[in-house]
């Protein structure tokens, strides 16, 4: 697999990885599709969010739900 974000969604969905930081290189949506058509949702889930990580000198912010649902 030559792109690393379908590597690393399959690398979730096979239970090889916990989770995966993405997106600082590439536009949102060409981030979050491979997630969905790999790793997809659970049944029953019609809504997804993204969130944001910002590092400041206070320590960590998360920014959650700012890029998918408006």
């Amino acid at each position: 697999m030559k792109d690393r974000n379908h590597f690393g969604c399959m690398l979730i969905e096979n239970g090889e990885a916990d989770c995966m930081i993405s997106g600082l290189s590439r536009s949102y949506p060409d981030t979050i599709r491979p997630a969905l058509q790999i790793i997809g949702t659970e049944e029953g889930v019609s809504k997804i969010a993204g969130m944001y990580i910002m590092f400041t000198k206070r320590g960590p912010l998360f920014l959650a739900d700012t890029t998918v649902n408006f």
